[in-house]
C-alpha cells in the first residue's frame, strides 16, 4: 500500500513533524488498536419503530460476529479540518478483528493532497513516510513520541460509526433501495453521540465531540449487514455546519492478507 504525494514540491515545504501527528492520530482512529473502547458496549439500544428498532438491533448483531470486512469513508459535502488544520477526504480500509487493520488516509494540503499508508499488526502500527525515498516504515509507539491509547477514536468504524447505531433514536423504515446492486432496507433517525462519552472504556473517545442531533441513514441489507451509514453532521465541533460523512461496508468475512511493513 505505497505512499501516494500528489502536489507540486516547488509550492510547499512539507514539515515531516506534521506528518507524524497527523498519522498518529488517524491511525489510532482507524485501528483496532485499542482492544478496550472497541469492544466495549454501549448501554442504550435504539428507539422508535418496532421494525425499526428490531431490525438495527440485529444489524448491530450480524456486523458483531464479522471477522473482517472492507470499509470506505468519504466527506461528500462540508468540511472535517482536523490535525493541525488538514482536510480529511477519505479513509479506505480493511479490517480483520480484533486487533489487524491496513488503511489509506487521503487528506488535502495547499495545492494538493497526500495518501497517507497505515499498517496496525498484533496491536503495533506502522506508517509510511511519505516524504522518504523508497517508502520508509516506521513504528509508531510511545517511545518515539506517539502515545497510540490516548489519541481520540474519530474514524474507527466499530469505535464511533457502528456504535452510533445503537444510539440512534426516533428510528424509522422509510423504504427498499440497492445500493452496490444489493437490496437494502433504509432506516432513517437521529443520533447524539454525546451519549458515546459515557460508555464503558470510552476515555479515549473525542473531547470534540458535537452534542447537537445528527440526521442519520443507514441502509441494511437482507442478511442484516449494514451496507452503509450517512452522517448529515458534525461529529466533531471542529467541522463545518454542512459536513456529511458516508461511510460504506463491503467484502464482509473475505480473506484479508495484512503483513508487517517492511522497517
Amino acid at each position: 500500500m505505497p505512499g501516494l504525494i500528489r502536489l507540486d514540491p516547488t509550492a510547499m515545504r512539507l514539515n515531516r513533524r506534521r506528518f507524524a501527528a497527523l498519522a498518529a492520530a488517524g491511525v489510532a482512529s482507524v485501528a483496532w488498536g485499542d482492544a478496550t473502547v472497541a469492544q466495549s458496549t454501549p448501554v442504550a439500544t435504539p428507539s422508535g419503530a418496532q421494525d425499526a428498532v428490531t431490525l438495527l438491533k440485529a444489524a448491530v448483531e450480524g456486523m458483531a460476529k464479522l471477522k473482517t470486512f472492507h470499509f470506505e469513508l468519504v466527506t461528500p459535502s462540508g468540511s472535517a479540518t482536523i490535525l493541525q488544520g488538514l482536510e480529511l477526504k477519505r479513509i479506505t480500509g480493511d479490517i480483520r478483528r480484533p486487533l489487524d487493520f491496513q488503511t489509506v488516509i487521503t487528506v488535502s494540503i495547499p495545492l494538493g493532497s497526500i495518501d497517507l499508508s497505515v499498517v496496525g499488526l498484533g496491536g503495533k502500527i506502522w506508517m509510511e513516510d511519505p516524504l522518504s525515498k523508497g517508502g520508509k516504515w516506521t513504528e509508531l509507539t510511545k517511545g518515539n513520541g506517539v502515545d497510540t491509547q490516548s489519541i481520540t477514536a474519530f474514524v474507527n468504524p466499530d469505535v464511533l460509526i457502528l456504535q452510533a447505531v445503537n444510539y440512534l433514536q426516533d428510528a424509522k423504515v422509510t423504504g427498499q433501495e440497492k445500493i452496490g446492486g444489493v437490496q437494502t432496507t433504509r432506516v432513517e433517525g437521529q443520533v447524539s453521540l454525546a451519549g458515546l462519552s459515557k460508555m464503558k472504556g470510552a476515555e479515549n473517545a473525542p473531547t470534540e465531540l458535537s452534542t447537537a442531533p445528527i440526521p442519520v441513514t443507514i441502509w441494511i441489507d437482507g442478511d442484516k449487514r449494514i451496507q452503509e451509514i450517512e452522517l448529515a453532521g458534525q461529529i466533531l465541533t471542529t467541522e463545518s455546519s454542512d459536513v456529511v460523512h458516508d461511510i460504506t461496508f463491503s467484502d464482509f468475512d473475505k480473506p484479508v492478507d495484512i503483513k508487517q511493513p517492511p522497517v
